[in-house]
């Protein structure tokens, strides 16, 4: 199955990371060093359980890769899962969802 993740962050990574055990799975996000660190098997958040879950795995190959957002072809995947930022104002009790409605546009 070929499943992309948007969003590089603590749900997104960590949603990645166990899918590609046994799907195809492609991040995507704005962040070239994200990216990077992805791409090099490295983790862009700092988190104990991450890094060592990606290091137990590495030995066994995860399918997985991270690309730039402008190079993604959503009609490629079987599931796209969006794990973007979704900011709460507390002030005005209300949720910042225009990062999913890019994605989703």
């Amino acid at each position: 199955m070929r499943i992309i993740v948007v969003g590089s962050g603590y749900v997104g990574l960590s949603v990645a990371l166990v899918l590609s055990k046994n799907n195809d799975v492609t991040i995507v996000d704005i962040s070239d060093e994200k990216i990077n660190l992805i791409n090099k098997w490295e983790s862009p958040v700092k988190d104990d359980l991450i890094i060592q879950y990606l290091n137990k795995h590495l030995e066994y190959g995860l399918r997985l890769n991270a690309i730039k957002e402008t190079n993604v072809d959503y009609k490629e995947a079987d599931y796209v899962i969006i794990a973007t930022p979704t900011n709460y104002n507390y002030d005005t009790n209300y949720f910042d969802t225009s990062i999913v409605e890019s994605v989703i546009v």
